[in-house]
């Protein structure tokens, strides 16, 4: 299945996020586009920030894909990304420093269709900010790396950096949905956020 990069397409509305990607292997800059970002907080100080993208069965094949990872010859993917926040960093930490890690980042692609998929995990630096209903987010100097990939999706990525500004709405229930989305059938169950939830 070959995958192309692509860009918005249509009079669709702003998207919620996007994802800036610099492939480390070609150099090669790309960017992805999410319409849905959420946050859910848990008692212990943990963030939990989720991006969808779901696939849409009604995008026409010969219609360029949203984002980066596109399909020519298949239905469209759906892009699921998860990012947990460990701690809040202080002021004065700088975003390229070596200790400024404190997010873990995994950001699954899969076919509709269910011909293949590919994760990639990383980490790097988060920081949030806002109130209970909304919040600020920014990705920086975050790392990603192929972990697993099953089907023919062909990957365009390889190891890459991102960056991403962004707002996120309260909602644990899809903060839990999309790790659903996220689990496969050889990995165990995603721990759920442990804040409470509707």
């Amino acid at each position: 299945m070959l995958l192309i990069l692509a860009s918005n397409f249509g009079c669709k509305s702003k998207p919620t996020a996007t994802i800036e990607v610099v492939s480390s292997d070609s150099g090669r800059a790309l960017n992805q586009q999410f319409s849905q970002a959420y946050f859910t907080r848990s008692e212990a100080g943990d963030c939990d920030l989720v991006l969808i993208e779901q696939a849409n069965p009604e995008i026409r094949r010969d219609m360029k894909p949203r984002g980066a990872i596109g399909t020519v010859d298949a239905p469209p993917l759906t892009h699921v990304m998860h990012i947990r926040v460990l701690w809040r960093p202080k002021l004065a930490v700088r975003p390229d420093s070596p200790t400024a890690t404190n997010s873990t980042v995994r950001w699954a692609v899969i076919a509709d269709d269910g011909s293949g998929r590919i994760d990639y995990e990383g980490a790097g630096f988060a920081q949030v900010w806002g109130g209970n209903d909304q919040v600020n987010a920014m990705l920086r100097n975050v790392s990603l790396k192929p972990a697993n990939k099953s089907g023919n999706l062909a990957d365009p990525m390889g190891n890459a950096k991102i960056e991403a500004d962004f707002k996120a709405t309260n909602d644990p229930r899809m903060v839990r949905h999309a790790l659903e989305l996220l689990r496969t059938p050889e990995t165990p169950a995603i721990p759920p956020p442990r804040s409470p939830g509707p």
